[in-house]
């Protein structure tokens, strides 16, 4: 039960906490603030515009995106081990796309399925699909609601990073599991197809502005993404440079 509650709790728990200790530090836009409620689609806009730059970098972050989908899913089914395991992969892939392209005609940022991972499962001990309609009902009635985000929003740093490194750990924790609990058992090719693109998407996340500013501008958002570039260096190790496996 405790597990259940446990990321919500300590969320709640640590904000009250850090506004004893810092309530300056707890602020709200005003917009926010005085606007319990706001109408859909008050800010929708219909003008077209296309840059090339931007476009080469979403179409790679969107296929990463589209690997991690693969790959959330997949894990799902090997820790739930359910029925239909392809049908699955496809409609789950199905629906982010649908929903990530109506998302970009709204100019408003798409739908992933991370919260749906083993990590979560793990952290919270619950990987029942019933809970999540209630919670998509509240979330969407929240959305209309910037006074209730900008709460929301105003929740500490250090209790998000808290949070997140807990389920980051999980998270790991359940795929190194599944990786160990493979039919062939984990080699030393595994270690690298693994260990290579995290080294590199980390050291990527902390590169300096300095280095980034020297790629072309094209090439900046997708080399400079971490994400992006690990995935990248995972499907070449895998399917590329360990492609007999």
């Amino acid at each position: 039960m405790w597990k259940s509650i446990l990321i919500a709790g300590t969320m709640l728990t640590g904000s009250i906490i850090w506004l004893l200790i810092d309530p300056v530090s707890v602020k709200m836009e005003a917009e926010a603030a005085n606007l319990p409620i706001s109408f859909p689609l008050h800010h929708l806009t219909i003008d077209m515009s296309i840059e090339t730059g931007v476009m080469i970098s979403f179409f790679f972050c969107f296929m990463a995106m589209f690997v991690n989908d693969i790959g959330s899913i997949e894990s799902m089914n090997a820790l739930l081990k359910p029925e239909d395991r392809g049908g699955r992969v496809k409609r789950g892939i199905l629906i982010t796309g649908l929903l990530n392209v109506a998302s970009g005609l709204l100019g408003v940022i798409g739908p992933v399925n991370y919260s749906l991972s083993p990590g979560v499962i793990t952290a919270t001990g619950c990987a029942s699909r019933i809970t999540m309609f209630p919670t998509a009902a509240l979330l969407l009635i929240l959305s209309f609601s910037p006074a209730t985000l900008g709460i929301i929003g105003n929740i500490p740093s250090v209790v998000i990073g808290g949070i997140l490194i807990y389920v980051l750990s999980m998270q790991i924790s359940a795929g190194l599991i599944m990786t160990f609990e493979s039919p062939g058992g984990f080699t030393v090719t595994d270690g690298l197809i693994i260990g290579l693109p995290l080294l590199l998407s980390t050291v990527i996340a902390f590169m300096p502005a300095g280095v980034l500013e020297t790629f072309p501008d094209v090439l900046r958002p997708v080399i400079g993404n971490g994400f992006v570039m690990g995935v990248v260096a995972a499907l070449i190790m895998e399917h590329g440079l360990y492609r007999s496996r």
